[in-house]
């Protein structure tokens, strides 16, 4: 059981995590602070960055974790940051995604559909990942 008060003032929970080979290591968990949110904003989508960003590690180090110690990583970086960081970021996309709608909806519905008939045109010209790439 962790004491998240304690948590709050210091900033930060220690965990003890175990290397793929096996070996413990105790990794510092950080509060992402207010003037680092911009900086968390762009490894939000990605979780392995996510982790090594509030542990101070590099993603080489996150994925040399035993995956058990990851998963108990992953969810303590969520508790740390649960009340700062993360609420805050869930608030910006809402406010994000409200400013969208409103514009979409200034726009014609005849211009919508061309621009999702023109985007699908886009993409469908795009090779599939699995695809080789094209000959010259």
């Amino acid at each position: 059981m962790t004491n998240t008060k304690i948590e709050s003032a210091l900033g930060f929970r220690e965990v003890l995590v175990h290397l793929a080979d096996a070996k413990p290591e105790t990794w510092k968990i950080q509060q992402i602070l207010i003037d680092r949110y911009q900086d968390g904003m762009k490894v939000l989508e990605d979780e392995v960055a996510m982790v090594a960003f509030t542990c101070g590690k590099t993603i080489k180090e996150v994925q040399a974790l035993h995956p058990q110690s990851y998963e108990v990583l992953r969810a303590a970086v969520w508790e740390v940051n649960e009340h700062g960081f993360f609420r805050t970021a869930a608030r910006w996309a809402d406010e994000a995604e409200k400013k969208l709608r409103a514009r979409l909806a200034a726009f014609d519905p005849d211009t919508i559909k061309t621009v999702i008939a023109e985007g699908a045109r886009l993409l469908s010209q795009r090779p599939s990942p699995g695809s080789p790439p094209p000959r010259a």
